[in-house]
Formats: structure tokens, C-alpha cells, sequence
């Protein structure tokens, strides 16, 4: 049986925890269009709970024009802006988070039903009650806590934007949109950013991640021609793929030591070994010994 430490204890008898609670009671799974309307409830919840810190807080909707009316949907999902104002000349901070979270399946898995946050040990079983609700309130709960004693004291305070959306899980479409929107780029204009969407230390103390460098992917698909052409010619082709490879790696390097650039080099040189090997090998041509 799992134990419940003290301070847990003094935890769940907190406003807090029952804010929290009710946060992740809210089933955001955006990718769901059955679920627009819990999305919307959960973004209004916030927009309602950032008021009451003292912050102007606002559902912003992407723009639609030029959009299919069965992608419509998708672009329904608000992202909830909120501003905190600092003093006179202070730096302004951007906060970053979502409220959206992954599908709950397979739901015969779960012990507790995945939209009923429970409690134990010292944990709370929910989906969303970590990425990223539980990330972002915690900074949320902390900011008010601030707020409140560094406004009591006279203490300079920062300004503070904070955008919380609700698509992460499934593209940001929405967000994508309304950043090409000049005048939404300059209301989150901001002197930093700190994204609260990333992993605790094993033993759960408190880390910064100075930064992140990002994720690409992308699918390569090869048809054969609609007529014979000679060997030459698919060679070249096949060439032409890998000169991509690394085109691309050239001018995206990863910023970091030499030992990992040349790492990374080495790397996508042998996968590039590999793409063209097989494009050969479809071909039933070899491959050369070196690039």
C-alpha cells in the first residue's frame, strides 16, 4: 500500500489542491472534436481563475478566413492570453503552456477513471495531472503566492504575459495561425520565455532547462518511374535524395560543442549511407563505398 507523506496531507487539504483537482477533471483532449466544448469550459475556467490573481485574461480564437468548413473545428479551440503588470520599466516575462492533453486510451488500463484526479501516495492519478496542467499550474499557484507578497512588501515585480493554448498535443494549429498575425506577435512580445512543459530531476528538485533544441521529422517516399529509364539516370536521382540529407543538416546544425556537431555530422552521414543504399538496392544497383 502506497504511504502519504505530511506535507501531501497538508496538501490535499489546501485550495490548491482543490483547484488543481478541478483542473484536471476537465477532459481537453482537443484532437477529439466530441470534446470543443470541455475544451472551451476548461479555457473559460482559466481565464476566470487568472482574474481572480489580479491579471487581464482573454480567450483568443485563430483566425478563420480562408478556411475549409470542416476545418473550422479545429480552429475553435481558444488559447487563453492573460497580462500581469509589473513595475514601471521591469523586464516582461512570457509564460508558456497547454491545457490540452493526449487521448486517455486504452481506457480499460487505467485504475481510476483518467478524468478523476486521485490521490495516492503522494501522487495524483490523472491524465493531464502531469503534461502539462500539473506543470503549469504549479508555476501558476507560485506566481500568485508572488504576487501577492512581492505587491505587500514594495518589492519590484516583472511583467508578466502569460499564453496558455489548447492544440499542443495535436499540432498547435490554432496558435500557428494566430502567429502570423502581426498584432498577436506584438501583444506577446516579451524580454524571455520560460516554457513549464519538461521533466523534474528523479528525486523531484526543482531544475531550470536553460534550453531545448527541438524536434524534426519528416517521411521520404519513393515511386518507381512509369518507364524504364536508364541506370544512370536512377542513380543520379538516388544521389540527388541523399545530396538533400545533407543540405538539410548543413544549414540546421545543432548548436553545441564541436564533439556534438561532429557527432550529429557522422550520424546523419550513415543515415544518409543507409537512404542511399537502399534506393540502390531497389534499383539493383550498389551502392558506392564513400560519399
Amino acid at each position: 500500500m502506497e504511504t502519504t507523506s505530511d506535507q501531501t496531507r497538508e496538501w490535499l487539504k489546501s485550495g490548491d489542491s482543490r483547484e488543481y483537482f478541478e483542473l484536471v477533471a476537465f477532459p481537453t483532449v482537443a484532437a477529439d472534436p466530441a470534446r470543443l466544448r470541455d475544451c472551451v469550459a476548461c479555457a473559460t475556467w482559466l481565464k476566470k481563475w487568472l482574474k481572480g490573481i489580479g491579471a487581464e485574461a482573454e480567450l483568443v480564437l485563430p483566425p478563420q478566413r480562408g478556411v475549409s468548413e470542416e476545418k473550422v473545428a479545429a480552429l475553435s479551440v481558444p488559447v487563453v492570453f492573460a497580462e500581469l503588470k509589473g513595475t514601471e520599466g521591469a523586464p516582461t516575462l512570457l509564460f508558456y503552456g497547454h491545457y490540452d492533453v493526449q487521448p486517455a486510451d486504452p481506457l480499460e488500463q487505467w485504475e481510476t477513471p483518467p478524468f478523476e484526479p486521485t490521490p495516492r501516495g503522494d501522487r495524483v492519478y490523472a491524465r493531464g495531472a502531469q503534461d502539462d496542467k500539473g506543470q503549469f499550474f504549479a508555476f501558476l499557484c507560485g506566481l500568485r503566492e508572488f504576487w501577492r507578497e512581492a505587491g505587500a512588501d514594495g518589492r519590484a515585480r516583472p511583467n508578466v504575459k502569460i499564453l496558455l493554448e489548447g492544440q499542443e498535443e495535436s499540432g498547435s494549429t490554432g496558435l500557428f495561425r494566430l502567429l502570423g498575425e502581426p498584432e498577436f506577435r506584438r501583444r506577446i512580445a516579451a524580454d524571455v520565455m520560460l516554457v513549464c512543459d519538461t521533466s523534474a530531476a528523479s528525486d523531484l528538485r526543482p531544475a531550470i532547462v536553460a534550453g531545448m533544441r527541438g524536434v524534426c521529422h519528416f517521411t521520404v517516399r519513393l515511386e518507381a518511374a512509369s518507364r524504364d529509364l536508364a541506370p544512370q539516370l536512377l542513380t543520379a536521382y538516388a544521389l540527388s535524395l541523399a545530396g538533400t540529407f545533407h543540405a538539410f543538416y548543413n544549414t540546421n546544425r545543432i548548436l553545441g560543442e564541436e564533439s556534438d556537431v561532429e557527432l550529429g555530422r557522422l550520424k546523419i552521414a550513415s543515415a544518409t549511407r543507409m537512404v542511399l543504399a537502399s534506393c540502390l538496392g531497389l534499383l539493383g544497383i550498389g551502392a558506392p563505398e564513400r560519399m
